[in-house]
């Protein structure tokens, strides 16, 4: 029993020592701080006076009693972990100043901390390349939160050559450029950010910017992309809004490849929802709520997802696509390798899902599987000419206004296998002129108006399928 009790009073001094000497730590860390006050009656009358003063390390609160501070400020070399805090969301205002010059600049020091203020009005020099808030590089684990940028000539907040930062809850709102910018930055996170009505992008993705989280920002009414991402691998988009683009898409991918789009809110964009520009290969789009886009009052234009020619091997998983102007999914020329499964695509203006083709520019080897295709104003599925050897199957087509799927010209070696096929205004499976071997197997096509069945090509193969009305008569087999 002595024993014991001598262990406890040993491993007590022992804790009690380790406390003690992580208080000394943290005590002469915070000792070693400095806190410098801007504003009336304070020591400091501008910020840029504080911040020259400051020691790595120190904070800097601002007060709103000489708010507007009509300056600019420059965090250089020598400044890590330092804090600069607006208190009351005083005023940086470039109004009065010289164009061409950023709000806050944070160069050379890292692990900066900038919360609470508000940057406003700093014209551009016609360059388009100031902001209100800049990382530049060789800065690195900085954190921008809870700022409002309005009015800035260029960006609202951008990251040149940095990584690791956190942009959170900021609201970036009327800027000459876009809202927020990561340029050849990596590994950054943009979370809950408010990016609107800016000129260009909400947020911009841009040139080698890899492995980026972006997630649960709102972009709406930018009159660019609400989210852009071009020449950038291995971002993931979770949970973000991006809505009322005024001219083009709600989330674009230019040559990108590789990233994850998750659960994203895209809707009512003047153009498509989500479109994929050429050599944007192998990303995977999943559950997005995708509706309402394209304007009702121009010709027919936007589509759900565009995947543009030259894409490769996306996948296109359980996204609600919906009430869009035109084709619901659209895989355009030289489009291959592309999964589309398990999505709910409904009361579309166009097909729901649209396969193209042309001469020398073939669209092959798509698969197209397990989505429920319905009341879509074209066809549920169309295979255009000259796309090869995709797979159809295992598809729920209802009730669309021409036909469930149709097999254009010279659309070839395709597989139609186990769909089900309901009560389309036109044909339930078409398959036109010049359309040859493909195989039409083990599909279940009932109460459509014309044919279940109608083959007006050649050496098609059917086998196992079950219909009403069929031409010619023998390709039922019920």
């Amino acid at each position: 029993m002595d024993n014991l009790k001598k262990t406890r009073v040993i491993v007590t001094l022992i804790i009690t020592s380790i406390m003690a000497l992580m208080l000394l730590v943290l005590l002469s860390v915070f000792l070693s701080q400095k806190v410098l006050v801007v504003g009336d009656r304070s020591p400091f009358q501008t910020i840029q006076e504080a911040v020259t003063a400051a020691d790595p390390g120190d904070i800097i609160f601002v007060t709103p009693t000489l708010s507007p501070y009509e300056e600019n400020v420059t965090i250089g070399a020598n400044k890590d972990r330092l804090k600069l805090i607006g208190i009351g969301n005083p005023i940086i205002d470039g109004s009065t100043l010289a164009e061409g010059l950023n709000g806050i600049t944070v160069t050379d020091s890292s692990h900066v901390k900038i919360k609470g203020f508000i940057v406003r009005d700093f014209k551009d020099d016609g360059t388009l390349t100031n902001g209100g808030i800049v990382i530049n590089p060789n800065s690195t684990h900085n954190l921008v939160s809870g700022n409002n940028v309005i009015n800035i000539g260029a960006e609202g907040i951008s990251f040149n050559s940095s990584s690791n930062n956190i942009a959170i809850l900021n609201n970036i709102s009327r800027n000459g450029d876009d809202g927020i910018l990561l340029d050849t930055s990596t590994d950054n996170f943009l979370i809950a950010n408010r990016s609107n009505e800016n000129v260009d992008e909400g947020i911009s993705v841009d040139f080698a910017s890899n492995n980026n989280f972006i997630l649960g920002n709102q972009n709406i009414r930018n009159r660019d992309n609400s989210i852009f991402v071009v020449g950038s691998n291995n971002n993931t988009l979770l949970l973000n809004i991006a809505a009322k683009s005024q001219s083009d898409d709600g989330i674009q991918l230019s040559g990108s490849s590789e990233n994850v789009l998750l659960l994203n809110k895209v809707v009512n964009n003047e153009e498509d929802g989500i479109r994929l520009f050429s050599e944007s290969d192998e990303n995977i789009i999943v559950g997005n709520y995708i509706v309402n886009n394209g304007l009702e009052d121009e010709e027919p234009s936007g589509h759900g997802v565009f995947l543009g020619s030259q894409t490769n091997s996306n996948i296109i998983l359980g996204n609600i696509v919906k009430k869009n102007r035109d084709d619901a999914i659209f895989i355009d020329t030289e489009g291959n390798n592309h999964h589309i499964v398990g999505n709910i695509v409904k009361e579309n203006n166009g097909d729901g899902i649209l396969l193209d083709g042309e001469v020398g520019m073939e669209s092959n080897n798509n698969t197209i599987n397990r989505n429920v295709i319905v009341e879509n104003e074209g066809d549920g599925i169309e295979v255009n000419t000259f796309s090869f050897s995709n797979i159809l199957e295992g598809n729920k087509v209802s009730k669309n206004v021409e036909n469930g799927i149709l097999l254009d010209e010279e659309a070839n070696n395709n597989r139609v296998k186990g769909n089900f096929i309901f009560k389309n205004q036109l044909n339930g499976i078409f398959l036109e002129t010049q359309s040859f071997e493909n195989d039409i197997l083990f599909n279940i096509s009932f109460f459509n108006d014309l044919f279940d069945i109608q083959d007006d090509g050649f050496d098609n193969e059917f086998n196992g399928n079950i219909c009403g009305i069929s031409d010619p008569n023998f390709i039922c087999t019920n």
